[in-house]
């Protein structure tokens, strides 16, 4: 009875060379993103090389114990110490009737798509992964030992946001770091003024003393805003949002330069995630008018503090 396995390749790096002898451009990879469109790749990894893995092949390594992976007679790793012993077993049964090897990895393009049917084309670069399929004759009543895996197995190329630093986290770090920074100065100040009305507290100077309601409500809805934008920013991909959002926190402070202090790490936080995040060539320039607009208003509010 015949049966089918996979078995995972490891140890590739020190076979760099070999493998790169192996490696055919990949005519997809010079496609512009309209014709990317047109075939509909979007999503699927698109590698500058090709590795055609022709005479696939296990080989006994008698001083290591371990098995060699080789593909046109050039070693590219080995088989998993896990599976090593399966793998052994059959080579000594002479039972393996087929062995196939599919490699990937390398500089690569994706097609990626956002908002209102827009594409970008992002690029990176993948370590290299192999894996080999098995074929080989077993026993009826004598059941093959387990491997480390069982089941089918292939390699994809659609992208994995689990497994990449894909453009859908670049830039959450500053984004988290916004909003606990944008929530603390929140969940202090509203308590904090609502003590100070009630007569529980008295107001504190360096705090901005007694603020009338008609320039404090304004300035904390405004941050409470920028801070639901900066939570938006966070699970979408668009870099429009954190720009938004930080001219909010700065914008909060318009009749209030004193508090200006206490929103401007947020508000460049925002624009650092912006900048961490690719976009068209529109979304760049005003990723930099953004920028400019908030040091400037940074400048100007933070000013009259710092000569305090």
């Amino acid at each position: 009875m015949k049966k089918t396995e996979t078995i995972h390749v490891t140890g590739m790096a020190p076979f760099t060379n070999q493998i790169s002898l192996l490696a055919q451009h990949n005519p997809l990879f010079d496609q512009t993103q309209k014709e990317l469109e047109d075939q509909g790749l979007a999503g699927e990894r698109i590698y500058q090389d090709l590795y055609p893995c022709e005479n696939a092949a296990f080989l006994l390594e008698p001083q290591t114990g371990l098995v060699q992976v080789t593909v046109t007679g050039q070693q590219v790793g080995y088989v998993r110490k896990a599976e090593c012993v399966h793998v052994k077993e059959l080579i000594e049964k002479n039972s393996i009737t087929n062995v196939s090897v599919t490699m990937h990895g390398g500089p690569y393009r994706i097609l990626m798509e956002g908002e209102e049917d827009t594409f970008t084309v992002e690029e990176g670069c993948a370590a290299m992964f192999a894996i080999a399929e098995i074929t080989y004759e077993e026993a009826d009543q004598t059941p093959a030992p387990e491997s480390g895996d069982s089941g089918m197995h292939y390699i994809s190329t659609t992208y994995d946001t689990q497994t990449l630093d894909d453009s859908g986290r670049r830039g959450n770090a500053p984004l988290v770091l916004a909003i606990l920074v944008a929530g603390f100065y929140l969940g202090f100040f509203i308590p904090y003024w609502i003590m100070v009305r009630r007569g529980m507290a008295t107001p504190i100077a360096r705090l901005g003393g007694d603020i009338s309601n008609n320039l404090l409500n304004p300035h904390l809805a405004i941050v409470g805003g920028a801070l639901l934008v900066t939570i938006i920013a966070l699970v979408t991909k668009n870099a429009l949002w954190p720009q938004v959002a930080a001219l909010l926190y700065f914008g909060s402070c318009w009749k209030l330069p004193g508090m200006a202090i206490f929103v401007a790490i947020p508000a460049l936080l925002c624009i650092l995630s912006a900048f961490r995040r690719k976009s068209k060539v529109f979304v760049t320039i005003l990723k930099i008018l953004a920028l400019l607009a908030v040091l400037a208003a940074g400048f100007w509010l933070l000013k009259p503090t710092a000569m305090e």
